[in-house]
């Protein structure tokens, strides 16, 4: 399959790769839209930390599911699906609390694992929500993670009915955040 990697700073190449193959409680998703995040902006050009190369980003992103791993119970091939980048334990204290942002264990697809800039991306089950598999679902569903990001600013930030507010930035979670504002009464 074909893939997109990073190398390095500022080095990008597009290299064919073997297909991944589904572990148990995983499938393999054909990727239909991804999202570029400010954070591969500054994982391209070596800002950030997190990434390692080489590497196959790509977090925000929908598909169709094509195989499935042993022990997956909620999906069939054919299923539209949007995907939770964020990989945790799910057992831990703070997952067992809805804190899943702080697990030690925590992983994020395209960061710590490969991701969606490819044909085919494996994810756990457990990260895939259901969505139509419509090309127009796929394509907005894609956007489910930066909006959620946006969600929970105003939420987090304890936006009311009547709230003046100020968003800093105009790209994909500024102006999600502006939505979820004008959606909240602010």
């Amino acid at each position: 399959m074909r893939a997109i990697i990073w190398n390095g700073p500022r080095q990008m190449d597009i290299s064919d790769v073997p297909m991944p193959k589904p572990k148990a409680g995983e499938v393999l998703i054909k990727v239909h839209s991804v999202g570029i995040c400010g954070s591969e902006l500054s994982g391209f050009l070596g800002e950030n930390s997190l990434r390692i190369p080489p590497l196959i980003m790509g977090h925000e992103f929908s598909g169709i599911v094509a195989q499935l791993g042993g022990q997956v119970t909620r999906f069939k091939t054919g299923d539209g699906v949007v995907v939770n980048p964020l990989i945790t334990c799910g057992e831990c204290f703070f997952c067992s609390r809805g804190l899943q942002n702080l697990c030690k264990q925590r992983q994020l697809i395209g960061v710590h694992t490969p991701g969606a800039f490819a044909e085919y991306v494996s994810v756990p089950e457990a990260n895939c929500l259901p969505i139509s598999p419509t090309a127009s679902s796929l394509l907005l569903n894609s956007l489910a993670e930066p909006m959620a990001c946006g969600v929970r600013a105003i939420r987090v930030g304890g936006v009311q009915p009547g709230d003046r507010v100020m968003v800093l930035g105009a790209g994909t979670i500024g102006l999600f955040a502006m939505i979820a504002i004008k959606e909240a009464g602010g």
